[in-house]
């Protein structure tokens, strides 16, 4: 299989009533300074031949056992049941989600054996129930990525028991 193209959209759109004297009871203010991530209102599309380049895809829910475990870089699932490895590829896009159903936090970082530091050395994010994170397939996010290799492969996760974490990752 061979991706086509992937769609970057990062949305944070608020819209307030605001209440006070002199305001209008129908004035409303939108806050969008942040929506896109990169430019309000516009979808980024990225493909094999894009900068940065995204020709690779992961989608898979990683199980922890005893409140761990590793995700390998260079030995991922791949559509069908097949495996894949993103070796001589860097990370250019990440989305993770504690699913609401897990009761407890559950911790993202860079392996402590042959690490991957996703976003640099001392990457590590915690997320609660229901919390997502992603980082955008942009052309600073892949230049400042290592490229995955057999010493430079993995993503510790920490948490709770036999929980799960929902992981999609895109490399090029």
């Amino acid at each position: 299989m061979a991706i086509q193209s992937v769609t970057y959209r990062g949305k944070l759109d608020v819209v307030e009533v605001p209440s006070g004297a002199g305001i209008a009871p129908t004035s409303v203010v939108n806050h969008t300074l942040f929506s896109g991530g990169v430019t309000v209102g516009r979808d980024d599309v990225y493909g094999p031949t894009t900068t940065p380049a995204c020709n690779a895809v992961a989608d898979f829910q990683q199980a922890l056992t005893s409140g761990a475990a590793t995700i390998d870089l260079t030995n991922l699932p791949a559509f069908g049941g097949a495996s894949q490895s993103f070796s001589g590829k860097k990370v250019v896009a990440a989305k993770f989600r504690n699913p609401s159903t897990n009761a407890n936090a559950i911790t993202i970082a860079q392996g402590g054996t042959n690490p991957y530091g996703l976003l640099g050395t001392t990457f590590s994010v915690t997320l609660q129930p229901g919390q997502e994170i992603l980082f955008g397939p942009q052309a600073a996010i892949a230049a400042n990525t290592p490229t995955v290799s057999s010493t430079v492969k993995n993503i510790a996760l920490t948490g709770t028991g036999s929980q799960a974490l929902d992981v999609l990752l895109v490399a090029g």
